[in-house]
């Protein structure tokens, strides 16, 4: 299972992270240990957060625009 949380640092920086874990069992079934593995997110979340704050930042310009907008590459396409 991944979970996200916050934690905060000695300095008081919060740092969010995702914790995946995974049991250990026998051939019975039984549970007999476990694995957590955590991750520092911070630079996922940082562009999570810039392609939410992009994706807003055209949608005003293309909704607001009376004028035929299109993109284009390099080579016209």
């Amino acid at each position: 299972h991944n979970r996200e949380y916050e934690i905060t640092s000695i300095e008081g920086k919060k740092i969010p992270i995702i914790c995946s874990t995974s049991a250990f069992r026998d051939a019975g079934g039984r549970v007999t240990g476990g694995i957590e593995i955590f991750k520092d997110i911070s630079e996922l979340k940082s562009l999570q957060e810039e392609i939410v704050r992009r994706e807003k930042k055209y949608r005003r310009i293309f909704e607001g625009s009376h004028d035929m907008i299109y993109t284009t590459n390099l080579q016209g396409k």
